[in-house]
């Protein structure tokens, strides 16, 4: 089973990649796999360097400032998303904290 995750993000470095840190440190199950896809809205404070540097596997798509949440998400799917295989979609906000198993 696959997992796309798509977020959209915007001058929030620390925030997204410490989502991106919690995603990429889930424990799953055995045939499990993720796939992330990120649409970084026009951020200045270097959050798409910062991704591309950490996590090499994140695909970045641009958007150009003016989509903010909902039409990033819309653009991320357009542009990349849904051309991918997938079984679940798991669209988030980067400023979400997930839960690591112990």
């Amino acid at each position: 089973m696959h997992i796309e995750t798509l977020a959209t993000c915007h001058n929030r470095r620390e925030k997204t990649l410490q989502a991106l840190a919690d995603l990429h440190a889930q424990e799953l199950p055995e045939g499990v796999t993720l796939g992330h896809t990120i649409v970084d809205e026009g951020s200045t404070d270097g959050t798409g360097e910062a991704v591309r540097g950490a996590f090499p596997d994140v695909e970045i798509v641009e958007g150009d400032g003016g989509l903010f949440w909902a039409r990033g998400m819309r653009h991320g799917w357009e542009e990349s998303v849904k051309e991918k295989s997938f079984d679940y979609l798991l669209v988030y906000n980067d400023d979400v904290r997930l839960k690591i198993s112990a």
